[in-house]
């Protein structure tokens, strides 16, 4: 299954901080891992890369409850997650459950070049670009 390819909502979230060195990351990857298996969600990992830092991220299907939510922006430190609900919108969301922006989604560019923020799937397709 693709889930961003779905019509459903999903999201998209990340353990990882640019500020952190590769062993802090490595370490919340796999504790963001453990974190998503304990809540029973269906989620791929694929590439983020936020404001032009690459990093591993999870895009699970469907939105996180507003709980955990919030215990994920209190473990991982996270600026934002991506997510987009079943009306098709996708937008930011901080720490606060607040929209920050609101986001077109792009499917299938060609390149990557010179974009600041977007996924990567495992096939290597790009498919979201915010």
């Amino acid at each position: 299954m693709n889930i961003i390819n779905t019509q459903n909502s999903f999201t998209i979230l990340s353990g990882e901080l640019a500020s952190q060195n590769q062993v802090y990351n490595e370490l919340a990857t796999e504790f963001l891992r453990e974190f998503l298996k304990q809540r029973n969600v269906y989620f791929e990992e694929i590439i983020g890369v936020y404001k032009g830092t690459k990093e591993k991220s999870f895009a699970i299907l469907g939105n996180l409850s507003k709980k955990d939510k919030q215990r994920f922006f209190e473990l991982f430190k996270q600026e934002t997650i991506l997510e987009r609900n079943t009306e098709g919108q996708l937008y930011l969301l901080n720490s606060e459950n607040e929209k920050v922006l609101e986001f077109q989604e792009i499917a299938f560019p060609e390149s990557s070049e010179n974009l600041e923020n977007y996924s990567i799937l495992k096939n290597g397709t790009i498919c979201v670009i915010y």
